[in-house]
């Protein structure tokens, strides 16, 4: 509940604010949130030039179980490479990313945690609907892998993901 509730907090400072602020339609710095299945949390992204952007992401509300204490979080940086210009409506992208996974275990007092690398790369669509000119809804499909132990193991998958962010100008 407590993270519902923090979501919810954000996403209504996010619409608060677009009132505050006038679209220029570069659309160079953005927060908000976003998820690559199982982890979620929220996101800031620096345009470098029209076509390169920077991506932060910290996933605190990552997956988990409060019956056994198994909890997935995430804090990494990907570059994300728009395909055409960032004033249509609808702006197609790769992205290419690496971070940190923190995996913690917890069964009755015996608690165990891992920190673990990963990376990903993908591709994905982001929208921005007329109505709404300062926020976009991105949506991508991606592949990735992380280390397991020593490293010499890896844990590889499909990503689903999606974003929501409002840009400052």
């Amino acid at each position: 509940m407590k993270k519902f509730k923090s979501i919810l907090l954000i996403i209504a400072v996010l619409f608060t604010a677009k009132s505050a602020f006038a679209q220029d339609g570069n659309r160079k710095i953005g927060v908000g949130l976003q998820s690559s299945f199982p982890l979620y949390g929220i996101s800031a992204k620096v345009g470098i030039n029209d076509q390169i952007m920077a991506q932060a992401i910290v996933a605190p509300f990552g997956a988990s179980s409060g019956d056994v204490g198994y909890s997935i979080n995430f804090y990494g940086a990907r570059g994300i490479y728009r395909f055409t210009d960032p004033d249509r409506s609808a702006v197609p992208y790769a992205f290419a990313g690496a971070g940190l996974i923190r995996s913690t275990f917890e069964y009755g007092s015996t608690s165990t945690s891992a920190n673990l690398l990963g990376w990903s790369i993908g591709a994905g669509v982001e929208f921005f609907p007329n109505f709404l000119d300062n926020m976009g809804a991105s949506l991508e499909l991606g592949y990735g892998s992380m280390s397991v132990g020593t490293g010499d193991i890896a844990i590889r998958s499909m990503t689903y993901g999606f974003g929501l962010h409002y840009y400052f100008n």
